[in-house]
């Protein structure tokens, strides 16, 4: 249990930093993904088309 929404936030962010350092290549399939938010959120995800074709 975090006693204010600052001790939150922070955990969430130092948890955040520490998981996005282990990250070393790619996701796979991130052009699948991308075209999937995009069809739930077409006003959130502008797709480049020209980066979209060489991400999948």
């Amino acid at each position: 249990m975090f006693p204010t929404i600052q001790s939150l936030e922070k955990s969430i962010y130092l948890s955040t930093k520490i998981i996005t350092g282990k990250w070393t290549s790619r996701y796979q399939n991130w052009g699948v993904t991308l075209a999937e938010m995009h069809t739930f959120f077409p006003d959130r995800i502008v797709i480049n088309m020209v980066i979209f074709t060489m991400l999948i």
